[in-house]
């Protein structure tokens, strides 16, 4: 038979004799406390003790939602997940899903994508160059005389 039992209980009547006013005669008496506070746990919420799992819901799934569209992009671009990449940068506006996917979920991401650094940006202009071209094949019938007029305001 186990003896941790019965060293625990020696260990509480010694601790009882140096510390009087427990009315308890055993630590088999004794109820497990209650958490009583919120913790911070890996910065998800946790609410009355236990944690919020929407909260972990919402940002795993936007996880998969990114690495499937890194993915994506990764095979776009003729790059297999077999080589590794320096950074993957993630631009979103939302602050939360930043910090989530950077701060929290980038191991995962990190060993998914075969990247070094997850970096997160919430401006677009600071990233990448947005351009748009017309496409005069389909334009050319709908815009007809004023098509120069379309080509600049699509620039």
């Amino acid at each position: 038979s186990s003896f941790t039992p019965y060293i625990v209980e020696m260990m509480y009547q010694n601790l009882r004799r140096v510390m009087p006013g427990s009315p308890l005669e055993s630590i088999h008496y004794v109820q497990f406390p209650k958490a009583d506070e919120v913790i911070d746990v890996a910065t998800f919420k946790v609410k009355g003790g236990a944690i919020d799992m929407r909260t972990i819901e919402t940002s795993v799934d936007r996880m998969i939602n990114i690495l499937e569209l890194a993915r994506q992009i990764r095979n776009d671009k003729g790059k297999p997940v077999k080589v590794p990449l320096r950074r993957m940068v993630i631009c979103h506006p939302d602050a939360d899903l930043i910090r989530d996917l950077t701060k929290v979920l980038d191991i995962y991401i990190k060993e998914e994508m075969n990247v070094e650094e997850v970096v997160g940006v919430s401006d677009l202009g600071a990233v990448a160059k947005t351009k748009c071209d017309p496409e005069f094949s389909r334009l050319g019938s709908r815009a007809g005389k004023r098509m120069k007029e379309v080509t600049t305001a699509i620039r």
